[in-house]
């Protein structure tokens, strides 16, 4: 069996067994796979899924992982918009549950939707704080 029909599998039979952390991480295993594909509209359905499934039982730092892989899924097809909103949920995510290499690499994708969108100032703003970060 595939690794994706492993993973779909996977959420059904989380979500029959009411394990909405599994299932999150189901979810999220499916999303990697398209996007390593470049199936980036399927990855992002299951990044939104995991970020809901997250929410719902208050993993945050799970949480604020899906929504920046959901982020990029969205820089990559041009909802830059969309993307930076994820981004910031996510960065407020962390707030509470400091992950400091998941937010550098928050930081980056905002940069790079910034620079999508031909916001050029805010995108440097981005990119400085991780490089700040890489100096540190």
């Amino acid at each position: 069996m595939s690794e994706l029909a492993d993973a779909l599998d996977d959420i059904q039979d989380a979500l029959s067994r009411n394990d909405w952390l599994a299932a999150g991480k189901a979810h999220t295993k499916a999303g990697q796979i398209f996007l390593a594909r470049n199936l980036y509209q399927e990855a992002a359905q299951h990044y939104q899924e995991a970020s809901n499934l997250f929410d719902s039982i208050g993993e945050n730092k799970l949480m604020a992982r899906s929504l920046n892989h959901l982020g990029i899924c969205l820089v990559m097809t041009k909802d830059s918009d969309a993307a930076l909103d994820h981004f910031r949920k996510a960065l407020s995510l962390l707030e509470n549950s400091p992950d400091d290499a998941l937010a550098v690499a928050i930081w980056g994708n905002t940069g790079l939707a910034y620079s999508n969108q031909s916001d050029h100032k805010n995108a440097i703003k981005a990119h400085k704080l991780v490089l700040e970060a890489a100096e540190e």
